[in-house]
């Protein structure tokens, strides 16, 4: 390490008198017999003659930052992070740990209403990504310090959230934010690459969301779709989004049409619809079926086309099924059991859009969801 400081100071072009001193060499910099710089066994000192590490500053240590407003790739930013957006979720990916080992990023908000991503390949302390979310009447701004061992990102210090205020991100199989320019794809960003191919005719717009952007639908249409592969053969399943509409809209809406689905109809699978259209207020059903005699729908108490934003999760695990609106269980059902107990199948995984609805922040995990994780998620 000293001969290395040493081979650089040497070939840097520069004017100085430099003197060896027992074990210590000497720079004096501006000539004035007072060594500015001091190289001895225990390391380098800058304006100091006895540094006590490999570099000892006394004095001020400036770092460079880079300010980002929009989604970007860490790889060659600086270090420090300033997340200055009016986005309400900024995606941050981090280069592999392997290719930039040692190396750290400290990711700093510099205001307190929007939340950012941090994602990485090689995972954050065993999840692919960490929510850096507002914190409510704090006047420190999130932050957290990561760094690569080699193999993974640690995460070194935080200050945001309590761990236990962010749903846990294992078994996390789709997420759609809806907040990237989409081509022909949303993009996923549970990096299993379940992008969701957007339907040839999609009918829609982006919209202000309930986080970021949403999408709204001008008129039924196939919005978006996933082609079956490991990561959707569900044995449990919860999934959820973020939805709006008004009871003048939903009225046009088709009976018993799908919304969310990854179903083998009378067959095998769940999704979420609508009930038949003669019944008011239009009310979300999600359906399970496990085997051809068994149909379960499970029902929302509660009319959620108000024209303000609300949250709906369905978890399906241990032969129950259960519907949570806004954070609170509204529903369950027991599932009847048999030989055709289960609800993987290797169906398309289809997103619909309707006339005025939005949706927003879609998640499907392969596992069921505790009422508290489900809580935290709706209060993210």
């Amino acid at each position: 390490m000293n001969r290395l400081i040493l081979l650089l100071l040497l070939m840097t072009p520069c004017f100085a008198d430099v003197t060896s001193t027992g074990n210590q060499i000497k720079f004096d910099l501006q000539m004035d017999h007072q060594a500015e710089m001091i190289l001895n066994e225990t390391g380098l000192g800058i304006n100091t003659i006895s540094p006590l590490s490999s570099l000892d500053i006394n004095g001020t240590l400036g770092l460079s930052a880079s300010v980002v407003s929009s989604d970007a790739n860490l790889e060659n930013l600086n270090s420090i992070i300033l997340v200055g957006s009016s986005a309400n979720n900024v995606i941050l990916t981090l280069p592999n740990a392997s290719s930039v080992t040692g190396r750290f990023y400290t990711i700093k908000h510099n205001n307190n209403t929007v939340r950012s991503t941090l994602t990485s390949s090689s995972n954050i302390d065993g999840e692919p990504y960490l929510a850096l979310n507002p914190i409510a009447n704090n006047r420190l701004h999130p932050c957290v310090t990561v760094m690569s061992d080699g193999t993974t990102w640690n995460v070194i210090s935080a200050h945001r959230q309590n761990l236990s205020d962010l749903v846990a991100s294992d078994n996390l199989v789709v997420w759609w934010s809806f907040d990237d320019e989409p081509t022909t794809t949303y993009l996923d960003h549970s990096l299993n690459g379940n992008n969701g191919t957007i339907g040839g005719a999609a009918d829609y717009i982006q919209i202000n969301g309930k986080v970021g952007r949403a999408i709204q639908g001008i008129t039924r249409q196939t919005m978006l779709s996933v082609t079956h592969n490991s990561t959707l053969a569900f044995t449990a399943v919860s999934a959820g989004f973020w939805i709006k509409g008004s009871n003048v809209d939903e009225a046009s809406w088709g009976n018993y049409s799908s919304i969310l689905s990854k179903m083998n109809t009378n067959i095998h699978g769940w999704q979420f619809d609508f009930n038949q259209n003669t019944v008011s207020p239009r009310r979300i059903r999600t359906r399970t079926d496990v085997s051809t005699s068994d149909v379960n729908n499970v029902t929302t108490e509660v009319d959620v086309f108000d024209d303000a934003w609300h949250h709906v999760v369905y978890t399906m695990a241990d032969d129950t099924a259960s519907f949570y609106v806004d954070g609170t269980l509204s529903s369950t059902r027991n599932l009847l059991t048999g030989s055709g107990n289960t609800i993987s199948n290797t169906s398309t995984l289809y997103l619909f859009s309707e006339v005025n609805m939005g949706m927003d922040e879609i998640r499907i995990y392969n596992r069921e969801l505790s009422a508290t994780e489900v809580y935290q998620w709706f209060i993210e």
